[in-house]
């Protein structure tokens, strides 16, 4: 079941920005869901399904509000999950997306989030 949030905001906030209505409200969504990923209230998966995006573009977007996919104890783990992911006998494109679906699923895991 999917619900609306009402935020009330003066209009020279969207102007400020130099925004559309449309554009700013694309853009409270997507910081509200970076935000919730970034506090681990929420999973990539969840955020990506929200914004109508693949989880792989979800991580993607985090790098433009400058947040990290990997939390901060987990930073010392990336080259053994990178080296875990590795699969030389799928073709480069398979193996990279399981490297990264591999990784999230893990970060996730880590942060005690659910996939769904």
């Amino acid at each position: 079941m999917e619900q609306k949030i009402k935020i009330e905001y003066p209009q020279s906030l969207a102007n400020t920005l130099k925004m559309s209505r449309e554009e700013f409200v694309s853009e409270v969504k997507t910081g509200s869901m970076v935000k919730l990923f970034e506090l681990g209230k929420i999973s990539s998966g969840i955020a990506a399904k929200v914004l109508g995006l693949s989880r792989l573009d979800f991580l993607d977007l985090l790098a433009k509000y400058n947040v990290s996919v990997f939390a901060h104890d987990e930073t010392d783990d990336l080259s053994d999950d990178i080296a875990n992911a590795w699969n030389p006998d799928k073709s480069q494109e398979t193996a990279a997306y399981k490297r990264s679906q591999t990784l999230a699923n893990r970060i996730d895991r880590k942060r005690g989030l659910d996939q769904r």
